[in-house]
């Protein structure tokens, strides 16, 4: 079957019962809407395959209805608009033509029913029940056969324009709209069109199906893609005709449908006609540029696929994250619906490791870069590419179209990573400026195949922030499961910190892989570390006594050590001074190391000896330039640890090594204590000292009780001089010890010598007790009884001298209860206690219920007195009781 396609006169209508058919070859005259440039136009390629069978250019029939009334006129239904040709309105216009009066159904508003074949014309020239519009329509062929839903409209306006534009149209001019089975075989080549086939919906779902149909059996028709064909110009054989070269389905399918292709003249004419000329497949290219934009590339993907890692290009590793991209663009001035875009990823075997899917709708002129990422952890080689799924098309692996050049599929190994095995390292633990040190650390390849490291090494990064990378290294191929030892010299040119990281590039230098490839590990420490490098000349040795406690008269050596670790002599040009105060602030300088020039490796050492008398002494560093000191000023530390302030103690040769003691804290009167201390000659001679050390001991209440003085002369060396003496202390009270020291004739209380370790003790305090104490205080058997039982309530008193003591007073046991009656217990009554004798008072008796407050009271036959307790033996002896009897 061959098609013609035919337009509507601009205002002409088709009269009743008769077809007034106009060819496509013989009538150009079309309103054309102002747009801007049209895509080249290409007799081989008027359309492409992407565009010509994408059904998801419009989301929705809204979308197709808000087109159609975009681009046609207000309906003038009723005709009462004013006709254009006279006669008064139009529909009595009409009816002096003899065609049908109104109602008069615009595209815009056209309704058919498919079954009854009843139109908005007789349904009022709007909407009815069961009626379908233009649009759904459209939408409802364009998903059955797989045809863009805009081909559709361009079909539709170029056969049958004057519905795009006519305001009260006739229902003749939907007849045949399409252009469907009316080849140009009548009279003089116009159109003869078969009644079986009209009607909107006929025309346009036969359209649709003849368009698939031609997709579908490519070899039954007679324009096929990828061959050329001889295209006419015009139905007139004599018009000629050229070879043309068919690139796609789409436009073989366009040339069937229309089998005239526009000769030089029609294309030149631009909106016009030319001789021999030919206009369907001319408009249907103009038209579709002018609303949907260019049919050829209309959306396209403009980038090649792209897998690949951030840091590792396109050299792919397991367990990194893989990004796969490409680029999409809509060239068109309408919404395009591509559907699912998905990168497809398959390894050896065939199994699945796509990158997911992402529904993809591009607004007019709008780019799309599909990215998505994943991880593989499996070696072996892959296969990506780009895929789509629309409904009604299925999966395809060519839609959208790639623009020339780039690449839809990628081929590529997947190989383990290599890892760095070991921490970056230096071969010693502190590093100088301008001191050279090797740095280094292993990489292991973990795949079964060669791996390539690329350009990599350490970069580093000095204090000051500038470039202390060491030599990269080239490593093309690692084989499998060999270990590289990158091990590279490092010389410092600042002192500070400086940042190491492991770097590389597998790309000449367009990414850099900063601590990620080769891959961390725990042992590598994140491919990262920080050197810090100390000064060139540090301080080796800090302040450093022979003894740091000598004796007086003993010689002392004092030194410090000063170092230049750097490949190159250094000239120092101040004075490092070691300074030494006592306590009184006198000065003890011990000298300089006068500037110099300190070879490569070279350690100066400074030393100095002599005798101190006794004191405490602070030494400290201090620097001269020339014009002033600057005291504390030390050289920089090698370690950190070494000394810059320290302090000496110089010692007398006699030293309280054992400090003041008495043989107990705690005595009674009578008892006989031992008072004891040691002085020690530390030195190599007979101490010759005119002091004598004195234990002196105060009662409180007022009194001497001196035990003596040891000379501290005549000792001999490194011996000791002991003093231990005894006494009886026969009054009671507390008493204080402490030293005294007898210095040619003037009594200095409180002084003694230096400890030999200063946690010598130089005062005690003790007490003597009365001879008779308590022993034990107020005691009941129970401090909870019930009524009636028997408590018995004891004290002690004992006389702890050595010869008997006679009392003189009643020592009693008071109690009283809560309302203060009476139920003392009795008395112990004055009598002659032996010594070390212990006498027990002890009475028993039951009480009624209540409570009662025990305590001691005396009675000396004249007078009691309340709360009068003997004198305690620890302090710790209860006097005040209490005791409650229960019922």
């Amino acid at each position: 079957m061959i098609e013609i396609r035919r337009t509507k006169w601009t205002r002409l209508k088709y009269v009743s019962c008769t077809l007034a058919v106009v060819s496509v070859i013989v009538l150009g005259f079309i309103f054309w809407p102002r747009t801007g440039a049209l895509s080249p136009w290409n007799a081989g390629r008027i359309i492409d395959d992407n565009v010509f069978y994408d059904t998801n250019t419009f989301a929705s029939v809204q979308d197709i209805q808000n087109f159609i009334n975009d681009h046609t006129p207000a309906c003038d239904t009723w005709g009462t608009g004013r006709s254009e040709y006279g006669g008064g309105t139009r529909a009595q216009y009409a009816v002096n033509r003899g065609w049908h009066g109104p109602p008069y159904a615009c595209l815009r508003n056209y309704h058919e029913n498919p079954n009854t074949k009843e139109t908005s014309f007789e349904k009022g020239g709007g909407w009815f029940s069961g009626g379908l519009s233009t649009a759904q329509i459209i939408w409802n062929v364009s998903k059955e056969f797989g045809i863009n839903p805009q081909v559709m409209l361009v079909i539709l306006k170029k056969e049958q324009g004057s519905l795009f534009t006519d305001s009260w149209p006739l229902k003749s001019q939907y007849k045949y709209a399409m252009g469907f089975a009316c080849p140009d075989n009548g009279p003089g080549n116009t159109a003869n069109c078969s009644s079986e086939y009209a009607g909107l919906y006929n025309q346009l779902r036969m359209a649709a199906r003849q368009l698939r149909l031609y997709a579908n059996r490519p070899n039954e028709y007679r324009y096929k893609a990828g061959r050329t064909n001889y295209i006419q110009y015009n139905p007139d054989a004599a018009c000629g005709g050229s070879w043309v070269y068919i690139e796609n389905q789409a436009t073989a399918s366009l040339y069937n449908y229309t089998p005239y292709q526009p000769n030089q003249g029609a294309l030149d004419a631009g909106v016009g006609t030319a001789h021999c000329g030919a206009y369907g497949n001319r408009n249907f290219w103009r038209f579709f540029n002018e609303w949907f934009g260019s049919p050829l590339n209309s959306v396209k993907i403009d980038s090649p696929l792209s897998i690949k890692t951030e840091k590792t290009g396109s050299k792919l590793f397991t367990n990194m994250e893989i990004t796969a991209s490409f680029t999409i663009r809509n060239s068109t001035n309408q919404r395009r619906d591509l559907g699912v875009m998905v990168i497809v990823g398959r390894d050896s075997n065939s199994n699945n490791y796509d990158f997911g899917s992402q529904r993809v709708v591009l607004e007019p002129w709008q780019s799309y870069t599909y990215r998505a990422s994943t991880r593989l952890n499996k070696e072996g080689d892959y296969k990506f590419w780009i895929s789509n799924y629309r409904d009604g098309s299925g999966w395809s692996d060519n839609y959208p179209e790639s623009s020339a050049g780039n690449v839809r599929e990628v081929t590529t190994f997947v190989q383990s990573p290599p890892t760095v095995v070991s921490a970056v390292t230096a071969q010693i633990s502190r590093i100088h400026k301008n001191q050279p040190v090797n740095v280094g650390f292993q990489v292991k390849n973990n795949s079964a195949k060669p791996v390539d490291l690329g350009y990599f090494g350490l970069a580093i990064t000095s204090p000051s922030g500038k470039n202390a990378d060491v030599v990269f290294d080239t490593v093309n191929q690692l084989s499998p499961g060999a270990v590289y030892n990158y091990n590279k010299e490092f010389l410092p040119r600042e002192e500070g910190l400086y940042r190491a990281r492991i770097s590389g590039t597998l790309d000449g230098g367009r990414t850099w892989t900063e601590t990620q490839y080769p891959v961390a590990t725990d042992a590598s420490a994140g491919n990262r570390t920080t050197f810090t490098v100390l000064p060139s000349l540090t301080l080796t040795q800090g302040i450093t006594f022979s003894s740091a406690n000598p004796r007086s008269g003993d010689s002392v050596t004092t030194t410090f050590k000063l170092k230049n670790s750097s490949n190159q002599p250094i000239t120092t040009s101040e004075y490092t001074c070691l300074i030494l105060r006592n306590q009184s602030g006198q000065n003890y300088d011990l000298g300089c190391l006068s500037p110099s020039t300190i070879q490569s490796n070279q350690e100066l050492e400074f030393k100095a000896t002599r005798p101190f008398p006794v004191g405490t002494y602070n030494a400290y560093f201090s620097t001269f330039d020339g014009r002033r000191w600057q005291d504390y000023k030390t050289p920089p530390l090698e370690t950190g640890q070494e000394v810059v302030k320290a302090e000496m103690r110089v010692l007398p040769d006699v030293v309280l090594s054992e400090g003041l003691s008495i043989s107990s804290t705690t005595a009674h009167v009578g008892e006989q204590l031992t008072g004891t201390f040691k002085l020690e000659n530390l030195s190599s001679s007979v101490s010759n000292h005119n002091q004598q050390l004195c234990y002196i001991i105060r009662r409180r209440q007022g009194g001497n009780y001196d035990l003596g003085c040891l000379p501290t002369s005549g000792i001999p060396p490194k011996s000791q001089s002991s003093f231990s003496l005894s006494r009886t202390f026969n009054e009671p009270g507390e008493y204080e010890a402490f030293f005294s020291l007898y210095d040619n004739g003037v009594w200095r209380e409180g002084a003694y010598p230096p400890g030999l370790t200063g946690k010598e003790s130089s005062r005690t305090t003790f007490t003597v007790l009365p001879s008779l104490t308590l022993t034990q205080g107020i005691t009941f058997s129970s401090a909870n009884p019930r009524s009636g039982d028997s408590v018995t309530t004891t004290f002690k008193l004992k006389n702890s001298s050595n010869q008997p003591i006679t009392t003189s007073e009643y020592t009693c046991l008071i109690l009283r209860n809560q309302s203060g009656q009476n139920y003392d217990l009795g008395c112990l009554s004055p009598s002659t206690i032996q010594s070390n004798q212990e006498l027990e008072f002890k009475a028993t008796r039951p009480f009624p219920v209540g409570t009662y407050n025990a305590y001691f009271s005396t009675f000396d036959g004249r007078r009691w007195q309340d709360y009068k307790t003997p004198p305690l033996e620890t302090g710790q002896e209860v006097v005040k009781a209490e005791m409650r009897v229960s019922a």
